[in-house]
């Protein structure tokens, strides 16, 4: 098996991924029910500070998010510059820019992979709790069925979480 494919990291996929992250912690749950939490209240009691909390803990990390990954952007042009992703039988190898060099290629075995899962746009395949390698679906296009095939066949099934 080998699949090759290009993707380009844009601040709409790094976004994506930064929410799939955050409110799949604790604390991005908390914070979500928090917010709920708050606008149960005013509808109970008709109290306008439990709105106004509820719709400042519910819209503040989203906003916080988007401007940070902007910002992260703006800073590091190399989140967003073309990766080339090689899955073998053996595992992933990833390489940044155009040429494949010894600096800017990786390879992680499948079992150097913690999770896998998914978002409506994209793959994400976690080497630790807060990195990912990250998949865009429309980048992947028709190969897409087949990274989900080789993910499935390599890894734990206890690990992967993806949807069609």
């Amino acid at each position: 098996m080998n699949i090759t494919f290009k993707t380009k990291l844009t601040r709409q996929a790094l976004f994506d991924y930064n929410i799939y992250h955050t409110y799949n912690s604790f604390s991005g749950i908390l914070g979500g029910v928090v917010g709920a939490l708050f606008i149960v209240a005013f509808a109970s009691n008709l109290q306008p500070i439990y709105l106004i909390a509820g719709v400042v803990i519910l819209v503040y990390l989203p906003v916080t998010l988007w401007l940070n990954t902007a910002q992260a952007v703006k800073k590091d042009e190399s989140k967003i510059t073309p990766f080339t992703y090689s899955l073998t039988d053996e595992g992933v190898k990833v390489t940044v820019g155009e040429e494949e060099t010894e600096e800017n290629t990786l390879f992680v075995p499948w079992d150097g992979f913690k999770k896998a899962c998914s978002t409506r746009k994209s793959i994400l395949l976690y080497t630790n709790k807060k990195s990912a390698f990250v998949f865009v679906r429309k980048d992947m296009g028709p190969v897409t069925n087949e990274v989900i095939a080789a993910i499935c066949t390599h890894m734990d099934p206890k690990r992967i979480r993806i949807r069609y």
